[in-house]
């Protein structure tokens, strides 16, 4: 008896409402609104994902990353062009070396270097070398000061 009474009751109150039950999910403008706020989030949630990602691979080890600058190696004041010349010795306190015949750098040489040495010395140490990654350019200081270290 008692849930037919609720039943009626329920009734009576639903055709009470001159347009029918109405909810406010049903209102176009809602909709509109939550679909925004939709965008809005999935925008935020990819911002911070990529972010996130990005501190991830920061705290992952993984291969070092190495720029190779060979600007001392075409700048005639940093290398042995000739036998008696002074140039600096590299070994960062300043010193400086007197060329002998060996020690000439050769356009054989310079490319020899800047072709073969170097690139794989520094695909092999990239391989093997994991490190944690800063945010940003670490740059030596001390025992670089006689090489020209770019920007």
């Amino acid at each position: 008896v008692a849930v037919a009474t609720v039943a009626c009751v329920a009734a009576v109150a639903y055709a009470a409402v001159p347009s029918g039950h109405r909810c406010i999910h049903d209102d176009p403008s809602h909709q509109a609104a939550i679909a925004a706020d939709l965008k809005r989030s999935a925008h935020v949630v990819q911002r911070r994902s990529a972010e996130q990602e990005r501190q991830l691979r920061a705290q992952s080890p993984q291969s070092i990353r190495i720029v190779l600058s060979t600007v001392d190696l075409t700048t005639s004041s940093q290398y042995c062009s000739a036998v008696g010349q002074s140039r600096p010795d590299f070994r960062g306190s300043g010193a400086t070396l007197t060329c002998a015949t060996e020690n000439i750098l050769t356009t054989a040489k310079r490319d020899f270097l800047t072709n073969d040495v170097l690139p794989t010395a520094i695909a092999r140490l990239s391989s093997r070398l994991s490190v944690n990654r800063f945010t940003s350019n670490l740059i030596g200081s001390g025992s670089c000061s006689d090489m020209t270290v770019p920007a």
